[in-house]
């Protein structure tokens, strides 16, 4: 089940590492660009700081997508950690295999939905049940059967 997500992790940090030089070379050839120009004029520092302000942006957007993808990496490899341990604690209950199936909206018995007048209701695929018996549209109508049912009990 634990996959080696090894050969992502090296690409993206590969990526953050060339992300972090795009952020270097660019402040560093905006500041030559400032620097060397022999006449600096009104269009050079604007052009040299868009310039310089847009690589950075860049380079750190590349370094943010590359961390977010280790931080995913990170995240998944923790989770099948967990699991494992989790297994290892209570195989019966963590243990795909023993899990109902993910298909069915409630098992066969019916989930309680709750008691009424000594009633249980409980949610079927097909409708409420009071008691296991019937199958009702809706909680007012199984209600109002177990109403009915409490009454004949009381006058037995």
């Amino acid at each position: 089940m634990n996959r080696s997500f090894e050969t992502t992790l090296t690409l993206s940090k590969g990526i953050e590492w060339v992300g972090w030089g795009l952020v270097a070379l660019s402040i560093i050839g905006g500041l030559v660009a400032l620097n060397t120009a022999n006449a600096p004029t009104d269009i050079v520092a604007p052009t040299a700081f868009a310039a310089m302000a847009l690589g950075t942006a860049l380079g750190l957007g590349i370094v943010v997508m590359a961390q977010l993808t280790q931080a995913q990496i990170v995240t998944a490899t923790n989770s099948g950690k967990i699991l494992e341990h989790l297994q290892k604690q209570a195989p019966n209950q963590y243990n795909q295999e023993n899990q109902p199936d993910p298909t069915s909206s409630f098992p066969a018995e019916g989930r309680l939905l709750r008691s009424f007048k000594g009633f249980a209701l409980r949610k079927h695929n097909d409708g409420i049940s009071v008691d296991g018996t019937g199958r009702y549209p809706s909680i007012v109508a199984a209600e109002k059967r177990a109403t009915e049912l409490a009454a004949e009990a009381n006058n037995s």
